[in-house]
Protein backbone atom coordinates (compact mmCIF):
# COMPACT_ATOMS: atom_id res chain seq x y z
CA UNK A 1 0.00 0.00 0.00
CA UNK A 2 1.41 3.29 -1.03
CA UNK A 3 1.24 6.45 -0.51
CA UNK A 4 -1.63 8.83 -3.17
CA UNK A 5 -0.32 12.05 -2.28
CA UNK A 6 2.52 14.57 -0.68
CA UNK A 7 2.73 14.83 2.85
CA UNK A 8 0.58 11.85 3.83
CA UNK A 9 0.64 9.34 6.27
CA UNK A 10 -0.53 5.99 5.81
CA UNK A 11 -0.54 3.04 8.42
CA UNK A 12 -1.83 -0.27 8.37
CA UNK A 13 -1.94 -3.02 11.40
CA UNK A 14 -4.46 -5.67 11.22
CA UNK A 15 -4.14 -6.12 15.01
CA UNK A 16 -4.89 -2.39 15.40
CA UNK A 17 -3.40 0.53 16.57
CA UNK A 18 -2.01 1.25 19.75
CA UNK A 19 -1.78 4.45 21.49
CA UNK A 20 0.35 4.13 24.72
CA UNK A 21 2.25 6.89 27.02
CA UNK A 22 4.02 3.98 29.07
CA UNK A 23 5.23 0.42 28.39
CA UNK A 24 1.80 -0.92 29.14
CA UNK A 25 -1.03 -2.23 26.47
CA UNK A 26 -4.22 -1.44 27.00
CA UNK A 27 -5.95 -3.36 24.68
CA UNK A 28 -9.69 -2.27 24.39
CA UNK A 29 -10.26 -4.51 21.37
CA UNK A 30 -10.91 -1.40 19.25
CA UNK A 31 -9.54 -0.65 15.82
CA UNK A 32 -7.92 2.36 17.58
CA UNK A 33 -6.42 1.94 21.43
CA UNK A 34 -5.60 4.53 23.79
CA UNK A 35 -3.62 4.22 27.45
CA UNK A 36 -6.48 6.76 28.53
CA UNK A 37 -8.80 3.73 28.03
CA UNK A 38 -10.93 5.74 25.52
CA UNK A 39 -10.95 3.96 21.87
CA UNK A 40 -12.52 3.56 18.85
CA UNK A 41 -14.81 0.43 18.53
CA UNK A 42 -14.49 -2.11 15.17
CA UNK A 43 -17.53 -0.21 13.65
CA UNK A 44 -16.42 3.41 14.17
CA UNK A 45 -17.77 4.32 17.13
CA UNK A 46 -15.82 6.57 19.37
CA UNK A 47 -16.34 5.16 23.39
CA UNK A 48 -15.13 7.44 26.36
CA UNK A 49 -13.77 5.80 29.59
CA UNK A 50 -16.21 6.17 32.33
CA UNK A 51 -14.49 3.78 34.99
CA UNK A 52 -15.77 4.72 38.40
CA UNK A 53 -12.27 3.42 39.44
CA UNK A 54 -10.57 6.71 37.84
CA UNK A 55 -13.15 9.13 39.16
CA UNK A 56 -12.98 10.90 41.93
CA UNK A 57 -14.14 14.30 43.54
CA UNK A 58 -18.55 13.41 43.03
CA UNK A 59 -21.08 16.04 43.28
CA UNK A 60 -24.46 15.61 43.02
CA UNK A 61 -26.18 17.83 39.98
CA UNK A 62 -29.29 19.48 40.61
CA UNK A 63 -31.41 18.10 37.55
CA UNK A 64 -33.92 21.19 37.13
CA UNK A 65 -31.37 24.07 37.95
CA UNK A 66 -29.47 22.06 34.51
CA UNK A 67 -32.62 22.47 32.61
CA UNK A 68 -33.30 25.62 33.45
CA UNK A 69 -30.12 26.22 31.56
CA UNK A 70 -30.39 24.35 28.89
CA UNK A 71 -33.24 26.14 27.76
CA UNK A 72 -31.56 29.35 27.96
CA UNK A 73 -28.95 27.26 26.27
CA UNK A 74 -27.89 29.03 22.54
CA UNK A 75 -28.55 26.51 19.78
CA UNK A 76 -27.70 27.11 16.34
CA UNK A 77 -26.87 25.83 13.05
CA UNK A 78 -23.48 25.91 11.75
CA UNK A 79 -20.53 25.04 9.29
CA UNK A 80 -16.69 24.61 10.28
CA UNK A 81 -14.72 27.00 8.43
CA UNK A 82 -12.49 24.05 7.34
CA UNK A 83 -15.68 22.17 5.68
CA UNK A 84 -17.95 23.43 2.66
CA UNK A 85 -20.58 25.59 3.91
CA UNK A 86 -23.28 23.00 3.01
CA UNK A 87 -21.74 20.94 5.55
CA UNK A 88 -23.85 22.02 8.53
CA UNK A 89 -23.81 21.10 12.03
CA UNK A 90 -26.06 21.39 14.90
CA UNK A 91 -25.40 22.96 18.88
CA UNK A 92 -23.71 25.27 21.35
CA UNK A 93 -20.75 27.31 21.04
CA UNK A 94 -18.07 25.92 23.29
CA UNK A 95 -17.67 29.30 24.74
CA UNK A 96 -21.58 29.38 25.49
CA UNK A 97 -21.53 25.83 26.88
CA UNK A 98 -18.94 26.54 29.50
CA UNK A 99 -20.09 29.90 30.65
CA UNK A 100 -23.42 27.92 31.33
CA UNK A 101 -22.14 24.45 32.88
CA UNK A 102 -18.26 25.18 33.66
CA UNK A 103 -17.44 21.38 32.52
CA UNK A 104 -14.26 20.53 30.67
CA UNK A 105 -10.87 21.96 30.33
CA UNK A 106 -11.67 25.15 28.91
CA UNK A 107 -13.98 27.00 26.75
CA UNK A 108 -13.33 26.03 23.42
CA UNK A 109 -14.03 22.53 23.57
CA UNK A 110 -16.79 20.56 24.02
CA UNK A 111 -16.61 17.11 25.26
CA UNK A 112 -19.04 14.46 24.69
CA UNK A 113 -18.66 13.09 27.86
CA UNK A 114 -20.14 16.44 29.19
CA UNK A 115 -22.66 17.08 26.84
CA UNK A 116 -24.06 13.33 27.21
CA UNK A 117 -23.98 14.24 31.25
CA UNK A 118 -25.49 17.28 30.83
CA UNK A 119 -28.59 16.37 28.50
CA UNK A 120 -29.01 13.24 30.93
CA UNK A 121 -29.75 15.93 33.81
CA UNK A 122 -31.78 17.95 32.37
CA UNK A 123 -34.16 14.71 31.53
CA UNK A 124 -34.15 14.04 34.74
CA UNK A 125 -34.96 17.63 35.50
CA UNK A 126 -37.36 17.33 33.38
CA UNK A 127 -39.04 14.52 34.64
CA UNK A 128 -38.77 15.58 38.19
CA UNK A 129 -41.34 18.26 37.29
CA UNK A 130 -43.34 16.37 34.78
CA UNK A 131 -43.99 14.21 37.75
CA UNK A 132 -44.98 16.56 40.44
CA UNK A 133 -47.46 18.24 37.60
CA UNK A 134 -49.17 15.07 37.35
CA UNK A 135 -49.20 14.63 41.41
CA UNK A 136 -51.09 17.86 41.39
CA UNK A 137 -53.21 16.79 38.32
CA UNK A 138 -54.42 13.56 40.35
CA UNK A 139 -55.24 15.65 43.34
CA UNK A 140 -57.35 18.18 41.67
CA UNK A 141 -59.41 15.53 39.64
CA UNK A 142 -59.92 13.78 43.02
CA UNK A 143 -61.06 16.58 44.29
CA UNK A 144 -63.01 17.42 41.16
CA UNK A 145 -64.73 14.25 41.74
CA UNK A 146 -65.70 15.01 45.57
CA UNK A 147 -66.89 18.32 44.37
CA UNK A 148 -69.08 16.76 41.70
CA UNK A 149 -70.35 14.28 43.85
CA UNK A 150 -71.32 16.64 46.80
CA UNK A 151 -73.07 19.10 43.43
CA UNK A 152 -75.32 16.11 42.73
CA UNK A 153 -76.37 15.71 46.35
CA UNK A 154 -77.26 19.29 46.77
CA UNK A 155 -79.50 19.11 43.24
CA UNK A 156 -80.92 16.26 44.78
CA UNK A 157 -81.66 17.93 47.59
CA UNK A 158 -83.06 21.08 45.78
CA UNK A 159 -85.04 18.72 43.26
CA UNK A 160 -86.82 17.23 46.49
CA UNK A 161 -87.37 20.72 47.90
CA UNK A 162 -88.91 21.75 45.08
CA UNK A 163 -91.30 19.26 44.94
CA UNK A 164 -91.98 19.81 48.64
CA UNK A 165 -92.73 23.66 47.23
CA UNK A 166 -95.46 22.65 45.04
CA UNK A 167 -97.47 20.32 46.73
CA UNK A 168 -97.58 23.50 49.40
CA UNK A 169 -98.46 26.02 47.31
CA UNK A 170 -101.52 23.15 46.24
CA UNK A 171 -102.31 22.56 49.42
CA UNK A 172 -102.37 26.47 50.16
CA UNK A 173 -104.34 27.31 47.31
CA UNK A 174 -107.12 25.00 48.57
CA UNK A 175 -107.37 26.95 51.35
CA UNK A 176 -107.46 30.11 50.25
CA UNK A 177 -110.20 29.08 47.44
CA UNK A 178 -112.17 27.39 50.60
CA UNK A 179 -112.10 30.32 52.56
CA UNK A 180 -112.26 32.98 49.54
CA UNK A 181 -115.53 31.19 48.56
CA UNK A 182 -118.40 33.06 48.07
CA UNK A 183 -121.03 33.27 51.18
CA UNK A 184 -117.53 32.07 52.94
CA UNK A 185 -117.58 35.06 55.00
CA UNK A 186 -121.35 34.72 55.74
CA UNK A 187 -121.79 31.10 56.83
CA UNK A 188 -118.14 31.54 58.82
CA UNK A 189 -120.48 33.77 60.89
CA UNK A 190 -122.96 31.06 61.70
CA UNK A 191 -120.55 28.15 61.94
CA UNK A 192 -119.99 26.16 64.89
CA UNK A 193 -117.27 26.87 67.04
CA UNK A 194 -115.51 23.27 66.23
CA UNK A 195 -115.22 24.40 62.44
CA UNK A 196 -114.07 27.51 63.00
CA UNK A 197 -111.43 25.86 65.31
CA UNK A 198 -110.30 23.00 62.28
CA UNK A 199 -110.49 26.39 59.72
CA UNK A 200 -107.46 28.29 61.70
CA UNK A 201 -106.14 25.14 62.63
CA UNK A 202 -106.32 24.47 58.69
CA UNK A 203 -104.68 27.96 57.97
CA UNK A 204 -101.96 27.38 61.20
CA UNK A 205 -100.35 24.13 59.37
CA UNK A 206 -100.62 25.44 55.76
CA UNK A 207 -98.90 28.60 57.46
CA UNK A 208 -96.33 27.00 59.31
CA UNK A 209 -95.36 24.32 56.31
CA UNK A 210 -94.64 27.12 53.46
CA UNK A 211 -92.38 28.91 55.87
CA UNK A 212 -90.32 25.83 56.14
CA UNK A 213 -89.67 26.28 52.38
CA UNK A 214 -87.26 29.32 51.94
CA UNK A 215 -88.37 30.12 48.34
CA UNK A 216 -91.37 32.79 48.79
CA UNK A 217 -91.88 32.30 52.44
CA UNK A 218 -91.73 35.91 52.78
CA UNK A 219 -93.78 36.63 50.54
CA UNK A 220 -97.08 34.26 51.85
CA UNK A 221 -96.82 35.57 55.77
CA UNK A 222 -99.20 38.95 54.70
CA UNK A 223 -101.43 36.16 52.56
CA UNK A 224 -101.59 33.94 55.73
CA UNK A 225 -102.22 37.20 57.76
CA UNK A 226 -105.01 38.25 55.46
CA UNK A 227 -106.57 34.95 55.58
CA UNK A 228 -106.48 34.35 59.29
CA UNK A 229 -108.22 38.03 59.87
CA UNK A 230 -110.80 36.83 57.39
CA UNK A 231 -111.74 33.86 59.54
CA UNK A 232 -112.24 35.76 62.44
Amino acid sequence: MASTANNQFIARATGGFFFQDDSSLDNQGGCINTTTGAYLTQGGVWTNNSDATLKENFTAVDGRAVLSQVARLPISTWNYKAEADSVRHMGPTAQDFYAAFAVGNDDRHIGTVDSGGVALAAIQGLNAVVEEKDARIAALEVRAGTLESQNGELEGKVAELASQNEELEARLAAVEAAVGAPGAQRAAGRAPAGAMATVALGLSLAGALVFRVRRGSTARAPRMNSLIRKTR
